[in-house]
């Protein structure tokens, strides 16, 4: 029992906090159920010893595949009661984290080239949990993680990264991206080989969880990567390409970039070199992996690769050069806290992070005559004005319009 309680300890990264008891898997108390309810639930799922039945799946709550395990969720072994060849494991999600049942819909009972097959799903009462949750079925994948749970990598060749790996995704975030979707889970450590003999790789689950919630901080771009894991959104196909980009340099470099740095390291690293030169700064890249990556990792979005060329990289084309960072930067730094910031976006993170010493520099006006005079930036100068001058108006109700004057300094 001490076994099985461990195994559903959920990981929490060392920035993300600790969640209350309440909002560990099982963790609260089990949902009341009626008779009724008790009698449906029966006849949906017959249990059997340390099996139930779901659906067409038996499922065997004692038998973890932690090989298959996908971000916070865990896989267990299961049996596809309608055929009788196929390998199929289940993978149970956090009953307190909303799925993305628009994905589990599109997906489910669709062979894509590059994506894992989705079998089915279903919820179901889960008894570890104590509670239902969504289930997922999938089918094994032939060749097991890229990234063993060891954390080393499984050879790929940086001569035959563009066949093996980004064809593949390519075509997943293709079909995606015509249905209006993202994938928001493409990393290196949600790879599998498709086949015995190591040849292309297939992505792994995106449906489990919020868009997001299982990325590295250094695979989300820079106006996502500060927000909570659970908030970061659905995103665009051009966070997916990021990642991607991310990927590309983790398979390239043999080990996750910037993983000596903490998380808040690595934001203050990104807003004041740009990703790009982030990553090259700190990491030796195989010049054949540059120009994607750097392209890929572009901050601008605008300014990012598409498919338009990536495809002209595959075919040994020549594509337009991309600026690693094309932010201004002033020639003196504006001090909050005693850490220095010299660009836009990296204040804005020193506010959010400090906003009751910052309070000070805000309302006495020198954050806006460093916009002015050190960024020569006239439009966001005004803005603070305006919102220094709502601060003199704002009578006795001061501290809410402090606040105010925060908020919208950070945005």
């Amino acid at each position: 029992m001490a076994e099985q309680a461990e195994d559903q300890k959920q990981d929490v990264s060392n920035d993300a906090g600790q969640k209350p008891e309440m909002d560990k898997p099982g963790g609260g108390a089990p949902v009341d159920e009626t008779a009724d309810a008790k009698a449906n639930r029966e006849e949906e799922i017959s249990t059997g010893g340390k099996n139930l039945e779901i659906g067409n799946f038996r499922v065997f709550t004692d038998l973890r595949l932690p090989e298959f395990d996908m971000g916070h969720c865990k896989a267990y072994a299961a049996d596809n009661l309608r055929r009788s060849e196929g390998n199929a494991f289940a993978l149970v999600t956090d009953p307190v984290l909303p799925t993305r049942y628009d994905l589990i819909k599109f997906l489910s009972g669709v062979h894509m080239a590059g994506q894992i097959d989705l079998l089915d799903s279903a919820i179901a009462h889960w008894p570890i949990f104590g509670r239902k949750t969504m289930v997922l079925f999938f089918e094994k994948p032939k060749g097991g993680h890229v990234i063993v749970s060891s954390g080393k990598q499984r050879s790929i060749n940086e001569q035959d990264i563009a066949a093996s790996v980004v064809e593949p995704l390519m075509n997943v975030l293709q079909a995606l991206g015509e249905k209006g979707l993202t994938h928001r889970a493409v990393r290196a450590t949600n790879l599998f080989f498709g086949d015995p003999e190591g040849g292309k790789v297939i992505l792994g689950d995106c449906a489990s969880g919020p868009p997001g919630y299982d990325q590295p901080l250094v695979y989300e771009t820079t106006a996502r990567m500060a927000a909570d894991p659970a908030g970061r959104g659905v995103g665009t196909l051009s966070d997916d390409l990021y990642a991607l980009g991310m990927t590309l340099a983790e398979l390239a470099i043999g080990r996750r970039p910037l993983a000596s740095m903490t998380d808040q390291e690595i934001m203050d690293i990104k807003l004041s070199k740009g990703s790009f030169q982030a990553i090259a700064s700190q990491e030796k890249l195989p010049l054949i992996m540059i120009e994607p990556v750097r392209g890929l990792l572009c901050d601008d979005p605008e300014e990012r690769w598409g498919f338009a060329e990536l495809h002209a990289w595959l075919d040994g084309r020549r594509t337009k050069p991309v600026q690693g960072n094309t932010e201004k930067r002033a020639a003196r730094s504006q001090n909050i806290s005693g850490k220095d910031y010299y660009t836009v976006r990296a204040l804005a993170q020193g506010v959010a992070k400090n906003w009751v010493n910052a309070l000070t520099p805000l309302r006495d006006g020198t954050v806006e005559i460093w916009l002015r005079r050190g960024l020569g930036d006239n439009d966001r100068a005004k803005a603070m004005a305006d919102a220094m001058r709502q601060l003199q108006w704002a009578g006795a109700d001061k501290r809410s319009a402090e606040e105010v004057l925060v908020a919208r300094s950070i945005l």
